[in-house]
């Protein structure tokens, strides 16, 4: 059971070098999290080296994300729906509207 849709809150973006933040609809709740490339990572860590922030860009962290291999669309529904059947979806999606029942 993975009946779910997406909407990609800033559509234009590049499937390898950036970050994006996804909204799913499933079972009528609104979830987000943002997904990162790992290239993304890379820079916001390179970025945080010279900024000071996260120890001098020694570890990252972001609630409520997950890094993917690419933003291709079949990527995220793909990692979506493995999320969900490996009852995972929680861990990562924060609820930010729940439907009506």
């Amino acid at each position: 059971m993975s009946n779910f849709s997406i909407n990609i809150i800033d559509p234009q973006y590049d499937n390898e070098h950036d970050s994006v933040d996804v909204q799913v609809i499933f079972m009528s709740n609104r979830y987000v999290a943002t997904f990162f490339t790992m290239y993304s990572v890379r820079v916001i860590m390179d970025n945080h080296a010279k900024s000071g922030e996260s120890a001098y860009g020694k570890y990252f962290f972001a609630p409520n994300s997950l890094i993917v291999r690419d933003l291709k669309e079949e990527t995220l529904y793909a990692v979506i729906k493995n999320l969900i059947e490996e009852d995972e979806f929680v861990s990562v999606f924060e609820l930010i509207d729940k439907g009506d029942d």
